[in-house]
């Protein structure tokens, strides 16, 4: 007679999940950004080698912005999901957010996909 199964004895691992065959091995789950921008929420996809501006724009999503320089911050958002998919904070990031960077505030146009 099979053994039951139980949470005890229940096992969900498979040998192709932890070996060099895995078919599940180089990808990556979540590939967007949840950011918040004057109290509205959004994603945006990946898109290598873009601006988290630009790809949102490429996206038809409505974010603010004015300069694309780094110099104007009207295209600050707050990074709630993803931050590690963007680049390392610029100088024009430090100069126009300071504290603000240590709470997930990035400037748009600076911050680049790099995933």
């Amino acid at each position: 007679m099979p053994k039951k199964m139980s949470a005890s004895n229940a096992s969900i691992s498979h040998p192709l999940l932890y070996s060099k065959k895995s078919p599940l091995k180089g990808i990556t789950l979540n590939q967007t950004i949840q950011l918040l921008q004057n109290q509205s929420s959004f994603s945006v996809s990946l898109k290598k080698g873009f601006t988290l501006l630009d790809a949102a724009l490429t996206q038809n999503q409505k974010i603010n912005y004015k300069c694309k320089k780094g110099k104007c911050g009207k295209c600050t958002v707050q990074i709630l999901t993803g931050a590690n998919l963007l680049s390392e904070s610029t100088k024009s990031e430090t100069e126009k957010l300071g504290s603000l960077l240590d709470n997930g505030y990035r400037l748009a146009c600076q911050a680049c996909f790099v995933n």
